[in-house]
């Protein structure tokens, strides 16, 4: 009897060793979300139904998503200032690996700019987007998580004879800590007048219509034969920026969201509008490439001349 009293008290104390230092590691989480707005498309809204992070032991913890995100129009976010959708107090501190989104059929809707024509936007419905490089929550402390959406990179169009509608392609799509390297800089109007642009329209975001920086990964290859997007394509960019324009006249600018330290490649290109992502398309113009170098923090400016 004595034993199992004992054996008791163990267990007891063993549990409050458990409970307060679980408390004592635990941080809390802050979900963004930012946008590349896709050329041809004025206002895409989406509805988000859960938002869950893996933590590197395997277990999920369910993040509060904010209200009335299915109002917010996703093509006109400031890059610079990106959107909160989400948090999670008190949860274990480490690594977590995976970040998992829910979304109805279908996920929201799109307008066309031309037509303002409105087409269905579809995702699966539950996505699992990994979170590279490292990000981890720190005990006492708030880390802050990104989600970038390239919607010219990621949203395609989709047509044939029993459907047409845009769908978020959820294969490319990976979260970020905010913090990790970012690239922005300067764009002069004649580096822009190089490519002979069709169009020096902008757009309600006050961005020129069709004009991208496109930042790829440099594996080496040649600066003058860049590839337009096309999905799954290796040698395709991986991320692209709208270019906006500033208050001072004939200069511009972009900025992209944060990316993993390393190696890349800028280009400029005016045929944002003709370039789709299902398919090659060679009348894509691309100026020459320029080589730059992301750090794992801070900022690094790149004007292009």
């Amino acid at each position: 009897m004595r034993l199992f009293f004992l054996l008791g008290i163990i267990a007891l104390l063993s549990g409050c060793e458990l409970w307060f230092d679980n408390v004592n590691k635990q941080g809390n989480v802050e979900l963004y979300l930012s946008t590349v707005p896709r050329a041809e498309v004025s206002d895409t809204f989406l509805t988000i139904t859960k938002a869950e992070l893996q933590h590197n032991a395997g277990q999920w913890h369910e993040l509060t998503l904010e209200k009335d995100l299915s109002q917010r129009n996703l093509q006109r976010l400031d890059i610079t200032k990106p959107l909160h959708i989400a948090s999670a107090k008190n949860i274990p501190k480490g690594r977590y690996t995976t970040l998992r989104l829910t979304f109805p059929v279908p996920a929201g809707r799109s307008i066309r700019r031309d037509t303002g024509g409105t087409f269905n936007t579809t995702i699966s419905s539950t996505v699992a987007i990994p979170i590279t490089p490292e990000f981890s929550v720190t005990k006492g402390e708030t880390s802050s998580l990104l989600l970038p959406l390239d919607f010219q990179k990621n949203l395609a169009f989709y047509e044939d004879e029993y459907d047409i509608h845009y769908e978020v392609e959820a294969s490319q799509l990976s979260a970020i800590a905010m913090d990790a390297g970012r690239i922005r800089g300067r764009i002069s109007e004649s580096a822009l007048n190089n490519l002979n642009c069709e169009s020096t329209t902008l757009t309600t975001n006050n961005e020129r219509e069709g004009a991208y920086v496109y930042l790829y990964k440099d594996s080496g290859q040649s600066l003058d034969t860049l590839a337009d997007i096309m999905l799954g394509a290796q040698e395709s960019p991986l991320a692209t920026a709208a270019i906006k324009a500033t208050d001072e006249g004939n200069t511009y600018e972009y900025h992209f969201a944060p990316q993993p330290q390393g190696d890349y490649v800028l280009a400029l290109t005016c045929d944002g509008l003709k370039d789709h992502p299902l398919y090659k398309n060679t009348t894509v113009k691309l100026s020459e490439g320029i080589r730059v170098k992301v750090p794992a923090r801070g900022e690094t400016t790149v004007n292009i001349n």
